[in-house]
This record gives structure tokens, sequence and C-alpha cells, in this order.
């Protein structure tokens, strides 16, 4: 199990939901398209309830490692000319977050 910040996590799962295109999705990520909207879904729900304050939401095991994968995804597509753009979070934060996620 993982916290990370709420707002932060939805910035990334709206970015492998919508932002771009991920070949071969599945086994990319380890999750089809259709669970990682729902993932989105209940994390943008959990934002919108805490009114934009920084708090943490914790993420399951599976929902670790889908994470994981997925900010190592917006990272590498991203880079550093994109990511604080679209994200609002600077490369550094993500990198952090990457560093302190269980492989």
């Amino acid at each position: 199990m993982a916290e990370i910040d709420v707002t932060f996590a939805n910035q990334i799962l709206n970015e492998v939901v919508n932002g771009f295109r991920i070949p071969h999705f599945e086994e990319t990520l380890g999750v089809t398209h259709t669970s990682a909207r729902e993932l989105l879904a209940k994390v943008h729900a959990a934002a919108i309830r805490r009114g934009g304050n920084t708090q943490a939401f914790t993420f399951s095991e599976e929902e670790t490692r889908f994470f994981r994968r997925a900010l190592l995804a917006t990272l590498d597509e991203l880079g550093e000319d994109e990511f604080e753009t679209r994200t609002g979070y600077s490369l550094e934060d993500g990198q952090k977050t990457l560093a302190g996620l269980p492989e």
C-alpha cells in the first residue's frame, strides 16, 4: 500500500487515461483501460471531496503497482519540458514520488 497526494495522483492517472496514447496499454500498465478509468474516477472523487486540500490517497498494493507504472510512463512521455506544464508538479516531484514507491 502507498499513500500519494490525491491531487498528484489525479493528475498522473488523468494523463495515462486521457492525456496521451500508450501502445499496448494493458501489457504496459498491468491493468485494462477500463480499470484505469475507474481508479481515476475514484481518485478524482476523493480530490473533489477534499476540496483541493493536499491530502494522501491510499492505494491498495495492486493499485500501487499500477500507479508506479503510470507515473513512470508519464515521466517518460512528458519529460522535463511537459511534465510540470501538464501535471502542475515538477519533474523532480515526480521522480521523488517514483523513488518512494515499491517496485
